[in-house]
């Protein structure tokens, strides 16, 4: 059986899921490709789409929730819907490709794919099963343009909000987001750090700004410096921002304490390493480090989805929510000097996130949800 995965490069979460699903699959023996469904259209607009929608974060985060706030009035109106109408444009070209390559399913873990997807199926009726995979605690919105064999939300909470908006509910599962199989698997402390060369008799802080390289960190890495001595260490990870790394270089680069990581496919090796990760509330990353098992800040979120990853990781008692660099400095300072509060966050992640959603999932597709 073949699987065909849509993603696209409008943030780093969407192609982590993607990449989570397809590490399931292939363990349980499917052939598996992930593609953007955008690139159907041309590689040039999605190259265009997936760097405005970086630049904008970066630089205008405030912006992206007034187009997060147009996108909820759209839903809300009923109108027909413009984000529709661009994905359906290229449908004819993507359903060609699935059947010259002998696609059995298809999973999306963008809405981009899951509205292409559903104009092949209303142009198509024979097109293969194709299923949504939500990577934020939230539905956000035109989820309601979708037609889709099944939809995998990451709590009951978001189950019922799809419902709402008019997906069936016997469509609609409760599974948690797929994150990869790494982060679950018994590693030591000690042993990350060995690997890594990281000192293991420090205190290490880790500092996650998104595959994009969002927000301050210069700014908060000083407000850490200043409350750190030598027995701690700062690993600040700028994503794919080359800017950002190096404002982070010039800044730090004599610094012994701070050590900034380019980006890297082994993070869930730093997690596993860390005593403490603060992290802007992406749905995807946020999963990873809570499958991890690590105590998580939650950094000033970009409006949008962002604000409900946090508000349903801050009110279960796995993370806690820093607006500012000087709260997220005395967040660490109390994570790190009280165990017991540490510990307790630590409990409420495993009793919350589920590491396995990935396999989950992909047992439910292949067994051909109804």
């Amino acid at each position: 059986m073949k699987i065909l995965i849509l993603s696209c490069g409008t943030g780093e979460g969407h192609n982590s899921a993607a990449k989570a699903m397809a590490e399931a699959f292939r363990e349980m023996g499917m052939e598996c490709e992930i593609l953007d469904p955008v690139s159907f259209q041309s590689q040039k607009i999605k190259n265009t789409v997936s760097s405005a929608y970086n630049n904008l974060i970066r630089v205008a985060p405030s912006a992206f929730g007034v187009v997060y706030k147009i996108g909820d009035l759209y839903d809300r109106s009923g109108l027909p819907s413009p984000i529709y109408w661009a994905n359906s444009k290229y449908a004819d070209a993507l359903y060609r490709y699935i059947l010259d390559s002998h696609v059995d399913r298809v999973v999306c873990t963008h809405l981009y794919g899951m509205e292409a997807m559903t104009a092949i199926s209303r142009r198509f009726p024979e097109a293969p099963p194709s299923y949504a995979v939500l990577t934020d605690y939230t539905a956000t919105p035109f989820y309601s343009d979708t037609e889709l064999s099944g939809y995998f939300a990451p709590n009951e909470d978001v189950r019922q909000e799809l419902i709402t908006v008019g997906i069936p509910a016997e469509r609609v599962f409760a599974t948690g987001i797929p994150v990869s199989g790494k982060l679950s698997r018994p590693i030591s402390k000690e042993e990350a750090r060995r690997l890594l060369s990281v000192d293991p008799e420090k205190k290490v802080i880790a500092v996650m700004s998104g595959g994009a390289g969002c927000g301050n960190l210069v700014k908060l890495c000083e407000a850490l410096d200043r409350s750190a001595d030598d027995s701690r260490r700062i690993l600040v990870f700028p994503g794919k921002n080359e800017s950002l790394a190096h404002k982070l270089h010039e800044a730090f680069g004599q610094d012994p304490r701070i050590r900034v990581i380019p980006f890297t496919p082994d993070i869930y090796l730093y997690f596993k390493a860390a005593d403490v990760v603060l992290s802007k509330p992406g749905g995807l990353s946020s999963t990873e480090i809570a499958a991890a098992n690590v105590p998580l800040i939650h950094l000033k979120e970009i409006p949008g989805c962002e604000t409900e990853n946090v508000r349903y990781f801050s009110s279960h008692g796995m993370s806690i929510r820093a607006e500012t660099a000087e709260k997220a400095a005395a967040a660490v300072d109390f994570l790190l000097t009280n165990q017991a509060a540490a510990e307790e966050m630590r409990r409420y992640q495993r009793e919350f996130i589920h590491p396995d959603s990935a396999r989950r999932i992909a047992e439910r597709i292949l067994e051909a949800v109804p």
